[in-house]
């Protein structure tokens, strides 16, 4: 828990104009919607809302398929995954995203 998940929001960006901010770059989760977010007046626009953060999960979870996939590779095949630097890559986000959940 920080000032960036406190605060900002995946969708309305960072509080603070933070532009590596790790929630607006998805990387850390934020703890409850943003004041953008509440400020939502009507059903239809909190609909949106929480539809656009489905997306936003859905797209998150298919990255981390994609680089749970790629960490399997390297555990294969370390020599022939490390080679190939987009399965390096992924293997590296991999470890990212695991130290910022």
């Amino acid at each position: 828990m920080n000032v960036h998940t406190e605060h900002c929001c995946v969708f309305h960006g960072c509080k603070y104009s933070y532009q590596m901010c790790p929630v607006a770059l998805g990387k850390k989760v934020q703890s409850y919607p943003c004041e953008f977010c509440d400020d939502a007046e009507d059903d239809q626009e909190k609909d949106k809302l929480i539809g656009e953060y489905r997306k936003r999960l859905l797209e998150l979870g298919l990255q981390l398929q994609n680089i749970r996939e790629a960490a399997e590779a390297y555990k294969k095949d370390p020599i022939n995954a490390y080679d190939k630097m987009s399965s390096w890559e992924k293997l590296s986000n991999l470890l990212e995203l695991a130290l910022a959940v």
